[in-house]
């Protein structure tokens, strides 16, 4: 268990971490008195977090799909979990997640998240990406 503390002012914040033999991060506690409790599968696929515990990386069910996106993602990709579907393209990026979507350009980086904050407002944050990694401008803009 690994255990840090910050003293900030008269607020004591702190956090401690568990992981498994493997190096999977188990447990967080928070200060606030949180806790999140991870759980993997024998491949070292995440099968819980929190109050999520139906990470499903087999098969759509329940006559969920991605129709109009790649229908054959990575067996290690997560394809439903907390009644989101999760659906990619053909390079295994995530375009959707039930709650935003993703665009990508040629050279795979992302450049527009949107996000459904409240119906029916959603959130648009473009990206323009560097060569390397990093952001080199963020735009965001509200919807209504």
């Amino acid at each position: 268990m690994l255990d840090n503390s910050l003293d900030a002012g008269s607020k004591i914040l702190w956090e401690a971490i568990s992981y498994n033999a493997y190096g999977a991060l188990t447990q967080e506690s928070l200060g606030n008195g949180l806790t999140i409790n991870k759980g993997y599968d024998d491949y070292g696929n995440l099968t819980a977090k929190g109050s999520i515990t139906d990470y499903n990386y087999a098969t759509y069910t329940n006559g969920s799909s991605c129709s109009g996106y790649h229908t054959a993602p990575s067996p290690l990709a997560v394809r439903e979990a907390n009644g989101f579907v999760f659906c990619y393209d053909e390079f295994g990026n995530q375009l959707s997640d039930g709650a935003r979507t993703v665009t990508y350009n040629t050279i795979n980086k992302p450049t527009q998240v949107t996000t459904k904050v409240a119906p029916p407002s959603t959130t648009s944050t473009g990206l323009m990406m560097g060569v390397s990694i990093s952001v080199k401008m963020k735009m965001v803009s509200y919807l209504r």
